[in-house]
């Protein structure tokens, strides 16, 4: 083994990162996948010891910017919530189809899910909202427009 593949190794294995995504990320199979779920658990349990930590001081550069009158003051600018990057995967359709079966199932919530695809609950549920809204003004639109009644589940389809 080179001297450089070894410095490589101890410093990827120092920080929690395995040697083949490194040196052979576009390998595919069960391996990779391996390798994949340990480097997304070594990252996820660093971003839950920072999560609190950085929390904290986003709490506090608001208040001081709140304070000197930088920002403006407003209801409840201490509730915050972090969204991570999105898991990483080899199979994306066996994935969604795992969270599909398990928020189904009563195993995973859909903050859950929302927060492995590197979103937050709200943003996720105010863009089905406003598809919704988007979708029932169209109906009815179009109901008017052709004097045909079309019915609320043809539209849900979409």
């Amino acid at each position: 083994m080179s001297f450089s593949e070894r410095l490589l190794k101890g410093v990827l294995s120092g920080v929690g990162v395995p040697y083949d995504i490194v040196v052979n990320p576009d390998s595919s199979g069960v391996g990779n996948r391996m390798s994949l779920s340990k480097f997304d658990n070594t990252t996820r349990d660093r971003a839950t010891l920072l999560e609190d930590a950085a929390r904290l001081l986003v709490q506090y550069i608001l208040a001081v910017g709140i304070q000197r009158e930088d920002i403006p003051h407003a209801e409840g600018w201490w509730n915050m919530m972090f969204s991570r990057a999105k898991r990483p995967s080899v199979d994306m359709g066996r994935d969604s189809n795992s969270q599909l079966k398990e928020y189904n199932a009563g195993i995973k919530n859909l903050t859950e899910i929302c927060e492995e695809n590197g979103t937050q609950v709200e943003d996720h549920l105010r863009i089905r909202a406003r598809e919704a809204a988007i979708a029932e003004k169209l109906r009815r639109e179009a109901e008017a427009e052709f004097g045909v009644e079309i019915s609320p589940d043809y539209i849900r389809k979409f």
